[in-house]
């Protein structure tokens, strides 16, 4: 049955706080990611097709549904864990960094398959910093690699709000027709 984001952050907080425990944390963190890389398909995020607000209100609020559980556990790894478990982060990241799926489409749902990483990379970014875990926050930046059929760059080259939704179409989100970033906001 599916965990809840408070049962898989205290199973985490077990896990991590004790070596014994290495392979139950790699799993759970392995399988949350592959379960949240498998929802994000073109069957339930098609790239074709056209642009309208309520369509992209629904994309962004599934992302964030989708997301929560893996969320939850990124931020608390980063905060509550140390230079051992790092290589699970990133790993995490770049799985859900580098989405399956068609390469051509509407460019602004090609754009939002970023969305959860971006989340991700947010999340555990913060967590890192508030942990005063700077080498984990720099290897979120800088080792996790966003591959394409020509390039392959770290994630401080693209992952960021323009990225994944330029400021007029995050505008289109509710409350945010006045903001500058509404997709940092």
């Amino acid at each position: 049955h599916p965990l809840s984001a408070k049962a898989a952050v205290a199973s985490l907080k077990k896990y991590i706080s004790d070596e014994r425990y290495n392979i139950n944390l790699h799993d759970l963190m392995h399988n949350e990611t592959e379960k949240l890389y498998l929802e994000l398909n073109d069957n339930n995020f098609p790239v074709h097709g056209t642009f309208s607000p309520d369509v992209l209100v629904k994309r962004v609020q599934k992302h964030e549904a989708l997301t929560e559980i893996l969320l939850a556990l990124m931020i608390n790894g980063c905060y509550w864990g140390n230079d051992g478990h790092r290589k699970l982060w990133l790993r995490c990241l770049e799985r859900i960094a580098n989405p399956s799926g068609e390469r051509s489409g509407l460019n602004i749902w090609l754009k939002l398959r970023f969305y959860p990483a971006l989340l991700l990379l947010y999340g555990a970014g913060i967590a890192s910093i508030a942990a005063e875990e700077y080498n984990t926050f720099s290897a979120l930046l800088s080792q996790v690699r966003i591959r394409d059929d020509i390039t392959e760059e770290p994630t401080i080259f693209h992952l960021n709000t323009v990225g994944v939704m330029e400021q007029t179409v995050g505008q289109k989100l509710p409350e945010m027709e006045r903001h500058y970033t509404p997709v940092s906001d």
